[in-house]
């Protein structure tokens, strides 16, 4: 049975699952993506439950917790299910999964150790003892911005802004080089704390119970105060604004307070005002960052991706690439470069820095004109294939200058492939013929 490249988006609290060439997988709710939270059914079931079912429970815990604090019940639960979600839609045991997996961006590498090890832990849950074999279901970690470059299709480009603001994360600017054969280097993080999807939600919710209260007579302050209303307004304001609505927000809730029914709408000009000081400062930010870098193309991620747009237009227009996938680009991206980790020619070389990938001590490149090939901090292993046209050396630029092969015996142009694995073995090819290393 072949194998099947899979990507798993679990850097923000929407978790997202996606399989290379299909695209993203919906969960069993119809959704594309599932809150990263899970719980138990009932206080002694051992039967858990996971998102929007887990959101009313008191008793959820995040996915990060779970795997964090060593609760590997219910983090094996809750992985387990998206592996699943990825088997039943491509046909397959989970047996033959490849995945390539985000996760959040502060964690450290033994954290992020944690997160692989969860991941495998469900995978073979899945896998029944006599079909086990040792290999690795996780092949690789990757950075969100890198990916999100990737599922764009952007390459040599240097100066990529990627802007992402996913689940209850802040919006962050990642500036990305994409060199020569699809390396990504991530140059520069910064972030603007203020502005941050449940930022939005609760500006809205909150100006709709304020109006509520207007229209109802009712104190003001009463319905936030009320935990039952209070959900139910922070739900519906989330779902509106992640609805990429470009019109007015209506708000029908029955039942919102006291048996009272909720029917306000919330003006496209009204909801400017109201965001108004939050976005001038994004577009202060991201003036200044035009006007201090040499941003090429200006790319949007993650689930308020469709907010942001219009701000991102404004600010750099052209350069600024809208996609309808924008949402989902990080996951789209990681199924990719897992496809790339199942092709049959091996590995396309490499993304951005990522703390799961070891990354290469030395820089290699050729004697004539010292151009560096393998430029040192690529992710391993890495692979790739240059023309020459006249005999020269292989050198290691760097920490310090050092001869690894001599190339000739050729006519005319050839071509050389050198690879460095995961483990530092180098090998040489010239001509398709393995080269001795000195």
């Amino acid at each position: 049975m072949s194998t099947v490249a899979v990507g798993l988006d679990l850097s923000s609290h929407y978790c997202r699952v996606a399989i290379d060439a299909r695209g993203v997988v919906s969960n069993t709710q119809g959704a594309r993506f599932t809150l990263a939270l899970v719980s138990k059914e009932e206080e002694n079931s051992s039967d858990f439950i996971f998102g929007d079912a887990a959101q009313r429970l008191p008793s959820h815990k995040t996915l990060s917790q779970a795997i964090l604090n060593d609760d590997s019940d219910a983090a094996k639960a809750y992985l387990g299910y998206l592996i699943q979600l990825a088997s039943n839609n491509a046909a397959v045991s989970a047996d033959n999964l490849r995945i390539v997996v985000t996760v959040p961006m502060s964690d450290s590498e033994e954290q992020i150790s944690k997160w692989i090890d969860s991941i495998t832990a469900a995978a073979k849950s899945l896998i029944p003892d006599k079909k086990k074999r040792k290999h690795h279901f996780v092949v690789g970690v990757v950075n969100k911005a890198a990916v999100a470059c990737l599922a764009h299709g952007i390459e040599n480009e240097e100066g990529v802004l990627v802007v992402d603001m996913d689940g209850n994360d802040a919006m962050s600017l990642t500036i990305v080089e994409c060199q020569k054969n699809s390396w990504y280097s991530q140059k520069q993080v910064e972030k603007l704390e203020e502005l941050s999807g449940p930022a939005l939600v609760k500006l809205l919710a909150n100006f709709v119970a304020t109006q509520f209260e207007r229209q109802q007579r009712i104190p003001r302050g009463e319905v936030m105060e009320r935990k039952k209303a209070r959900n139910k307004l922070l739900k519906e304001a989330e779902r509106a604004l992640l609805s990429g609505s470009s019109g007015n927000m209506t708000f029908t809730l029955d039942g919102l307070y006291d048996g009272l029914d909720c029917h306000i709408s919330v003006s496209k000009p009204r909801w400017e005002m109201m965001i108004g000081s939050l976005f001038r400062k994004m577009e202060a930010t991201l003036t200044a960052k035009k006007e201090s870098e040499s941003i090429t193309t200006v790319l949007c991620s993650g689930a308020w991706a469709s907010v942001l747009h219009p701000t991102l237009q404004k600010v750099f227009s052209d350069k600024f690439k809208p996609a309808s996938m924008s949402s989902e680009a990080v996951v789209i991206g990681c199924a990719k470069q897992a496809g790339f980790f199942v092709q049959k020619e091996g590995l396309k070389p490499i993304l951005a820095p990522t703390i799961e990938l070891p990354a290469c001590p030395v820089s290699i490149g050729i004697s004539e004109g010292s151009e560096e090939w393998i430029p040192e901090g690529t992710p391993l292993p890495a692979k790739i294939t240059q023309t020459i046209s006249e005999p020269c050396h292989l050198i290691q630029l760097s920490p310090c200058k050092k001869d690894l092969a001599r190339l000739e015996g050729f006519e005319g142009e050839t071509t050389v492939t050198v690879e460095l694995s995961t483990e530092g073995k180098l090998s040489i090819r010239l001509a398709g013929q393995p080269v001795v290393v000195i």
